[in-house]
Parts: structure tokens; C-alpha cells; sequence
């Protein structure tokens, strides 16, 4: 499981510059070396366009200094893992990290490069019979990336063919975090209109939105007919009410996650447990994520892998719940306490860098807080209440756990909790 960390440049050359990967309307995106940790990197350097207003421009900040935020605090194996923020200047294939804005610096944003292909692409290898069991995986693998998400109150906002790639070792990464945003957001801002309802009464919350686009994208994958549709997300509705030749599974999924009622969607971690058992009961099969058998350490329940699977996944949820209670202080804390979770004085300094991108002042990139600080000490990350310790335990076992000695609890150290 990824962890946040801090990151303290050392070599003055930082990125090797290989090749553009990609261009959007505030940024651009080089897979580049990281020379510094090893290993590739997806760099998304500030795009300054001739003309641009400084209102224009600090949208543009602001929307590199967001991605980095979310990607430093959804912990998970399917997502994006943050490697760096902050400053830069480039020159002869060469970026040298900076420790403040400037005149010729430019912001960016580093993530691990995910290496394979997209979903799009092994889709058209596919012959129509194998593109069931691609479907099982990728609800398996993109739901596991969407509950991350959604349990950290997140949502992704762009789930497409082009944001899934999958890996040579047979999983799948769910990329770019551009337009992730609370999971209660109601208002849509640049998502792909392909897998948006407009045509129902209502397109529901942001977390909504994402399984609609999830469900509309298996069916794609699954069903060829779904893929040439013109409105793909009524094609979908229509196969599977008719019960289509995907499967038992996978139409109960889709059918589930295809609901024309918002609030009538499963939650993502009951999509990752239906694919994962799907996978494990089938019998070994050729997987279509990767070429081996389908069924893994990960998916075969009595696998010695199994249980390390569990570990990791139970592990992602405390944090996760955690973090969508105090998200916001993270957001705008001066600093950190000493009695606070061990890790999260380490999450708050990588989120402080994010924050200095939407600045954009002189200086901006040098003032990261630490633990001990002298100011701000009203609004500093402290211990949980016993109120709140109930509210994160809450979320993780349900009202099951209201019964609990909670004032005793609460009264143990943050860190054994």
C-alpha cells in the first residue's frame, strides 16, 4: 500500500524528460525518470499559454495543487501514488526542482508512471467471448480504486476507457485524479458526457455519478453491441433488463449499477467482493488482463496471498475513514500535534505542498509547517474527541459500535487506536 511521504529534493536535476503522454487545458504530461527515487514518473508540468490572464492562470494552479491533494490522500494500489509537488524549471530534457515559484518556474505535479495499456485497446484484441470475464476484472480492480476514493469522500469525476490502464502484471490503474471532487458534489464540472444520464430525472451526487460510469463502461466492454451505441448508457439498461449473454454476475452488477434512481446504487466495495468471488469460483481460466490464469493469490480466497489481500484492503479503510473525517483540517491546519496518528504528520506535509501551489506567491513553496510549530495553535490537527473517535468507528463497524465503552476508547493514544 502506498504511504504519503515527504520529499525533500536533493539532486538538482530531478526528472529526465522522455516524451509528452499527454496535453490538457493546464498542463501537460511527460513520462519522465525520477532520478532522485528511480523509476518513471508521470510529470504534469504547467502549461503558460501566450495571452493567459492571471485569473487564468491561477485556475490553472489551483486545479494541479487539487489533483496533488487527492492523489497524496487516496492511499491505494489502483490509484495514482503521489511522488512530488511543488516547483520547477526545465531545460535541455532536464527539470530541476525548485523551492519556490519564479519567473521561469513552472508548477508541477509527479505521480508514478503506470505502465500497460488501455482498456479500449485490449477490448478490440478481445474475441466476444473472452470480454466478460476483462469485465469481471476491471469491476474488480476499478471498484476497489473507486472505494478508495469514495471512502477518503471522494469521487473521480471521468471514469473512461481512457483512464484505465492495464498493467503486464494483470491488474488494472485507475488514472487521473484532474476532476475528482467531493463525493456529495452535485454540479458537474468536465466530465466526459458519454457516461453522464442526461437524459434521467436526476444524475445524483458525484459518488453516483461514478458507479453509473463504472456500470455503463463494463457493459461496453462486455457487450460489443453497447460499445457502438450512440447513447451507451440506454443500450446497457436494455441488455441487461433482457438478460444478456455476459453472465449471471455481471448483469447483476451492471443492472445494479446502471439504476435510473441515483440513490439505488451499490456502493463500489460490494462491485470489487461480487467480481472478486466471480473470478475465484470460475475455473482457471486464461486471464485477459494478463495472459496467465484468472485465478490469482488475490482472488482465491484459500490463496496464501489471500489474507495479506485482506490485511491491505481492512488497513486502506481505517485510514480511509479516518481521513474523511479530518480532510478538511488537512486541508487548512497550520500544523501537526505530536499525538496524532504516527502517519499523519507525513500526509499533512505533502498536503501542504499542494496547498503552496494555489498561491502562487514568492516564497509559497518554503513554508510547509511541521509538528511542534509556534503558530496557529487554535486550528492545529490535534487528537480526536471521544464524539469524533465514535464518528470514525462508526463508519467502519456501523451502529454496532455505539454500544462500545466509547469514553474509554477514546482515552486510549490516537496512535493505538
Amino acid at each position: 500500500m502506498s504511504e504519503p511521504s515527504t520529499v525533500t529534493p536533493r539532486l538538482a536535476e530531478r526528472f529526465r524528460l522522455l516524451d509528452v503522454a499527454g496535453s490538457g487545458g493546464s498542463a501537460e504530461v511527460w513520462r519522465a525518470v525520477d532520478q532522485e527515487r528511480g523509476g518513471m514518473v508521470a510529470l504534469k508540468i504547467e502549461r503558460r499559454d501566450r495571452g493567459a490572464s492571471g485569473e487564468e492562470r491561477a485556475a490553472a494552479l489551483r486545479a494541479l495543487a487539487r489533483e496533488a491533494l487527492h492523489a497524496a490522500l487516496a492511499l491505494s494500489p489502483r490509484l495514482p501514488e503521489l511522488v512530488d509537488v511543488g516547483w520547477l524549471s526545465a531545460r535541455a530534457g532536464v527539470a530541476r526542482v525548485e523551492g519556490a515559484p519564479g519567473e521561469e518556474r513552472r508548477a508541477f505535479v509527479a505521480m508514478r508512471w503506470i505502465e500497460g495499456r488501455a482498456v479500449a485497446e485490449a477490448v478490440r484484441e478481445l474475441p466476444p467471448g473472452e470480454r466478460a470475464a476483462l469485465a469481471l476484472a476491471v469491476a474488480r480492480d476499478a471498484g476497489e480504486a473507486l472505494g478508495d476514493l469514495h471512502g477518503i469522500g471522494l469521487a473521480h469525476g471521468d471514469l473512461k476507457p481512457e483512464n484505465l490502464i492495464l498493467t503486464p502484471e494483470g491488474r488494472l490503474g485507475v488514472i487521473d485524479l484532474g476532476l475528482a471532487c467531493s463525493i456529495h458534489e452535485t454540479a458537474v464540472e468536465g466530465a466526459t458526457l458519454r457516461y453522464l444520464a442526461r437524459r434521467d430525472a436526476e444524475l445524483g451526487d458525484a459518488r453516483a455519478r461514478d458507479l453509473l460510469a463504472l456500470g455503463t463502461l463494463l457493459a461496453e466492454i462486455a457487450l460489443p453491441g453497447v460499445g457502438a451505441a450512440d447513447d451507451p448508457i440506454g443500450a446497457a439498461r436494455a441488455a441487461v433488463a433482457a438478460e444478456s449473454a455476459a453472465g449471471p454476475t455481471l448483469d447483476a452488477i451492471c443492472r445494479a449499477l446502471l439504476s435510473p434512481c441515483p440513490t439505488a446504487r451499490p456502493s463500489s466495495a460490494w462491485v470489487t467482493e461480487s467480481a472478486r468471488a466471480a473470478l475465484a469460483g470460475a475455473r482457471p481460466a486464461r486471464d485477459p488482463l494478463a495472459g496467465r490464469s484468472a485465478r490469482r493469490a488475490g482472488d482465491d480466497p484459500g490463496a496464501p496471498g489471500a489474507e495479506r489481500d485482506r490485511q491491505d484492503r481492512d488497513a486502506r479503510r481505517v485510514r480511509a475513514a479516518y481521513l474523511r473525517l479530518r480532510r478538511h483540517e488537512l486541508e487548512t491546519a497550520p500544523g501537526v500535534r505530536d499525538d496524532v496518528a504516527s502517519w499523519l504528520a507525513d500526509a499533512f506535509a505533502v498536503v501542504q505542498r499542494a496547498r503552496a501551489l494555489s498561491s502562487a506567491e514568492p516564497g509559497a513553496g518554503d513554508g510547509t509547517a511541521r509538528a511542534g510549530s509556534p503558530q496557529g495553535e487554535a486550528a492545529w490537527l490535534g487528537r480526536l474527541g471521544p464524539d469524533r473517535v465514535a464518528r470514525w468507528l462508526t463508519a467502519l463497524v456501523g451502529t454496532s459500535a455505539a454500544a462500545w465503552p466509547m469514553k474509554a476508547v477514546a482515552s486510549a493514544p490516537e496512535r493505538t487506536i
